[in-house]
């Protein structure tokens, strides 16, 4: 199965020496959840410039990661995301991450904005959860949560898979279009322990809200279940 992953942001000095770049959990998370498959992972530094395919017949699904950036923005490699997922939209299956969530719906006619209600960390469970197609079983989701941007409205057509206290979208679901979770699968505990830590040693994150939020990081997840729906959602073409 051939991927592209494109990378929205540099997971930096303080994930990259122990844990790679966000291709690396990415590629990590499709290999565990499909142990019987073999992965061809080609990861594009977007948030770097670099371009991204002119073709893509040649992969099974493109992942979009997350990043330290807002969706919202209007960055020159964000304006050239957004125009380029408006283009491969229908023709290849994609699955988005957090930011890679939140861009999505953006570029496909939803809306992202600033949370009011402020930053949504560490294993969080949603209040609602459905999705028949891809996670039947699944009424709970649990995801490593990092983020502070909502998507606030869905793209047309769009099924939102589920809510939380702090984000009524935290998934959403097109048929053959896409599959995306605001949460991050590919995230152990140690990664949001460091990010929750150093933003709150900047003053990024409150005091209050790192210190309740480290006390679930090594919660129960859903990283597993939610990686193996991403592959099936890749390799059915009825999904």
């Amino acid at each position: 199965m051939r991927i592209c992953c494109v990378e929205c942001g540099d997971s930096g000095p303080l994930l990259r020496p122990d844990f790679g770049g966000y291709g690396e959990y990415i590629t990590r998370l499709l290999k565990s959840s499909g142990p019987d498959i073999n992965f061809e992972v080609d990861t594009i530094r977007a948030f770097d410039g670099a371009d991204l395919p002119h073709t893509i017949e040649q992969y099974d699904g493109i992942v979009l990661s997350g990043s330290k950036s807002s969706a919202y923005d209007n960055d020159e490699w964000i304006l050239r995301l957004l125009e380029w997922l408006r283009k491969v939209d229908g023709k290849v299956k994609i699955a988005g991450i957090c930011f890679g969530h939140q861009i999505i719906a953006r570029a496909l006619g939803g809306k992202v904005e600033p949370n009011p209600l402020g930053w949504e960390l560490a294993v969080t469970p949603t209040s609602t959860f459905n999705c028949p197609e891809l996670l039947p079983s699944l009424k709970v989701l649990r995801l490593q949560q990092m983020h502070r941007d909502i998507v606030t409205v869905p793209p047309p057509g769009t099924t939102v898979l589920g809510a939380s206290a702090k984000c009524s979208n935290q998934a959403m679901y097109k048929r053959q279009h896409f599959f995306s979770v605001q949460g991050h699968p590919e995230y152990n505990p140690q990664t949001v322990e460091r990010l929750v830590g150093d933003r709150a040693k900047k003053g990024i994150i409150p005091e209050e809200t790192a210190k309740e939020a480290l006390t679930r990081t090594t919660d129960e997840n859903d990283n597993e279940v939610v990686g193996q729906a991403i592959v099936r959602f890749f390799q059915d073409n009825a999904l």
